[in-house]
């Protein structure tokens, strides 16, 4: 059995990206993973988990007793025992939150009740939902192109409503269209971080793949990202137009199923 654990990562500013990413790692592999991160947490001076967002926190690292220099050997550490290939590979999502929301009210979508039904209305709000589908679809479509037959448990990190209508759509999916490698999906769930020590090498990956993509030009931050992507990535950057297309289609689906209730009714 394969798991794949992934984080998101919000944009921080109304123009920046929103990335979903994560790695895939057969289950004993990953319990491997999980006690040398644990290991590393511990080793003096220790911390109590890791959260990129919390180790950038001055105060936070003040009441643990951590410097700086530190803080990124200890980053260092856990980079080399989750990158590829010590992790099967790692998966990317991205997308720039304006070009996002500029197109769902384009489309028509935001006032669109029965888009909102159909998708769940956080999936209208958020790039969250977009992303899910794209993190789920390629690490499905890298694995099979590795010659992976089995199945694959996908764990998300606690979003509550926005894993909720995310999953939401990819169970639709799953019941009303044929697709082998949706038959792959063993599970998808949501766990705590504070419990489920992979989902910290998501946030950690999450987080350095946005530094990258929001400073194109910051060769520290573009290092920082390659050290724990690997060389055998698989990511996706979604442009406007891509965007644009993806938008198009849940207004279709929300089109179809207009016209199929309309016809319902007329029947009746």
């Amino acid at each position: 059995m394969m798991r794949g654990f992934y984080d998101g990562s919000g944009p921080g500013h109304p123009n920046g990206r929103y990335v979903i990413a994560g790695f895939v790692a057969p289950a004993e592999q990953w319990d491997r993973i999980a006690e040398d991160w644990d290991i590393i947490l511990k080793l003096p001076p220790a911390i109590p988990k890791f959260k990129l967002s919390l180790s950038r926190n001055p105060a936070w690292r003040d009441q643990h007793g951590i410097t700086v220099e530190q803080l990124d050997s200890k980053i260092q550490a856990l980079k080399e025992i989750v990158a590829p290939p010590a992790t099967h590979f790692s998966v990317v999502a991205s997308i720039n939150e304006g070009a996002f929301k500029d197109s769902i009210t384009r489309h028509g979508l935001q006032g669109d009740k029965l888009a909102k039904f159909i998708h769940g209305s956080s999936y209208l709000r958020s790039p969250y939902g977009v992303l899910f589908s794209q993190a789920v679809a390629l690490t499905l479509m890298r694995a099979d192109g590795d010659g992976y037959n089995g199945k694959i448990d996908l764990i998300f990190d606690r979003e509550n409503k926005l894993f909720d209508d995310a999953s939401k759509m990819i169970r639709f999916m799953r019941e009303y269209r044929t697709n082998e490698l949706l038959d792959m999906i063993g599970g998808i769930s949501q766990a705590d971080e504070d419990e489920v020590l992979p989902l910290q090498a998501a946030d950690l990956v999450a987080g350095l793949a946005k530094d990258c993509l929001n400073n194109p030009h910051d060769l520290e931050a573009h290092r920082s990202a390659v050290e724990i992507l690997g060389s055998s990535n698989e990511g996706a950057f979604m442009g406007e137009e891509e965007i644009d297309r993806y938008i198009q289609r849940m207004k279709q689906i929300s089109n179809s199923y207009k016209e199929e209730k309309a016809r319902h009714e007329d029947g009746d």
